[in-house]
């Protein structure tokens, strides 16, 4: 397939398989607050940035998450941190009545990985890792992966206390 070829405002170079179409644009920014170096879908939506400090940035859509049954019965719903995608976030969550060890929270990604990635976590909130310190990565799959708990967690604790940060590379 042939790419089409451009140069930005700046003095970048623009490599796109068409000449609507978003690729790889690394440009030569104007400001150190700019990319040094932008990955695009079709729609000119950011998937990942090198910024100018060399930090690298992931983006993309947000991802879903439902409770399981180690969180028992009628756990508050888990809260996805706005901007959480595929390749990093953060959620919260907490327990309703009886919960046990085991799967307790499903994160699905907003576009499956061609092959199972490597997910790795942290625990945050405001119980932080004393609350859960068995939690750990059950089930990595295409779609998404499973936050599982060796510990039983608190009874009937508010959506908020129990946090998980992930980042994933497929």
């Amino acid at each position: 397939m042939p790419f089409y070829l451009d140069y930005n405002t700046y003095g970048g170079v623009v490599i796109q398989p068409g000449a609507s179409q978003r690729g790889l644009i690394v440009q030569l920014a104007a400001s150190p607050t700019q990319d040094a170096v932008d990955v695009m879908n079709s729609a000119s939506t950011i998937l990942y940035s090198v910024q100018n400090q060399g930090h690298l940035v992931a983006g993309g859509s947000q991802v879903t998450a439902t409770t399981l049954a180690a969180l028992g019965t009628a756990p508050p719903a888990v809260t996805v941190t706005t901007g959480s995608t595929d390749a990093r976030g953060s959620f919260t969550f907490g327990t309703g009545t009886a919960p046990t060890t085991g799967n307790a929270v499903q994160i699905v990604y907003a576009t499956a990985y061609a092959t199972a990635p490597y997910v790795g976590i942290s625990v945050s909130g405001t119980s932080g890792a004393v609350g859960i310190a068995g939690a750990f990565v059950s089930v990595s799959a295409t779609t998404g992966f499973t936050v599982a708990v060796a510990t039983t967690l608190g009874t009937s604790v508010g959506g908020t206390v129990y946090g998980i940060t992930y980042w994933v590379i497929g």
